[in-house]
């Protein structure tokens, strides 16, 4: 666990994408890592001193450029690079297709509180302890404090309506649903957003023990609307331009609110091991008995940061 030396200041980080973003503050740092053990991360991710108390870590999960489609993104490497930065929680902005009648693209805002995860397994990691066997529950996928956090920021702001809760889902991507996908998906349990980012980076999020949250900006119908026009990139962008100002005063707000109260949040997204690590399987200390002296050194250094390898 983080000490209360490396919680100070306080370090948020936002995770954005598709949405044009320009956060108009100084910069004050730039951490870069050529690699992790999980691989090179998406783009150096880059500080700023939002006030006295509260810095704000920004990470473009595309990358320069916006080379890396949601496949290629290394989703285990962002999050590894995140916790090295003693990051303490995560909003995740996310550009979204809408799933329901009630939401309007392009004006209200969605802070959902499942996910369904359709993503290609083969393709995305989907845990960050490939060397061992770590069962930790993903029942509820968004960390309830932070998501209540962002409600009262987003709620203040917004002229639109904010959606609290529904299931965010995920799909691989890059190519947009077929009318009978999207109908299809609309029929998942309480399905009000699509999108194709979310998944696995929540899941590796928790496993991290980072408070993580996403507030997606609906940018289109999707393709279930009989009557509607199917999903398009320029009808996309052309919405998320409307959510420019309003997320950076989100953002704002948050940074306020940090300030205000950073005490440890109640929600035990920093305890998913259990009091003595009943998620972790392997016998460890067994196992590195048998490691060559190379083998349990990249061990230690891909794990010791989560605080499961013995001494």
């Amino acid at each position: 666990m983080r000490t209360e030396a490396e919680k100070k200041p306080f370090r948020f980080a936002v995770i954005g994408g598709t949405a044009p973003m320009n956060l108009g503050l100084k910069e004050t740092d730039r951490f870069s890592l050529s690699s992790t053990p999980y691989g090179k991360p998406s783009e150096p991710a880059v500080c700023y001193r939002m006030n006295k108390d509260v810095e704000l870590v920004w990470l473009n999960r595309h990358g320069k450029f916006h080379k890396l489609s949601p496949s290629r993104i290394p989703y285990a490497a962002n999050i590894r690079m995140l916790m090295e930065m003693n990051v303490h929680c995560i909003l995740s902005l996310s550009a979204c297709g809408n799933l329901r009648e009630s939401v309007e693209p392009g004006k209200d805002l969605v802070i959902p509180d499942q996910t369904f995860d359709l993503t290609a397994k083969g393709l995305r990691p989907q845990t960050l302890f490939p060397d061992f066997a770590v069962h930790i529950s993903h029942a509820d996928p968004f960390c309830p404090e932070m998501r209540k956090r962002v409600f009262s920021a987003a709620s203040a702001l917004c002229k639109g309506k904010v959606h609290y809760g529904g299931t965010h889902v995920v799909i691989e991507g890059p190519g947009f649903s077929t009318r009978a996908e999207s109908k299809t998906f609309r029929q998942i349990h309480n399905a009000i957003v699509i999108g194709e980012t979310t998944q696995p980076e929540a899941k590796l999020a928790q496993e991290a023990m980072i408070h993580y949250c996403v507030l997606a900006f609906p940018s289109d119908d999707d393709s279930w609307k009989e009557d509607g026009e199917p999903a398009t990139a320029e009808m996309i962008f052309k919405n998320l331009k409307k959510y420019g100002a309003l997320s950076l005063e989100i953002i704002h707000a948050l940074a306020e609110d940090f300030a205000c109260d950073s005490t440890p949040f109640d929600c035990g997204c920093e305890n998913v091991m259990g009091p003595n690590l009943e998620a972790v399987h392997t016998d460890i200390a067994g196992y590195l008995k048998t490691c060559s002296p190379e083998e349990e050194g990249r061990l230690r250094e891909k794990y010791e940061i989560f605080g499961i390898m013995p001494k």
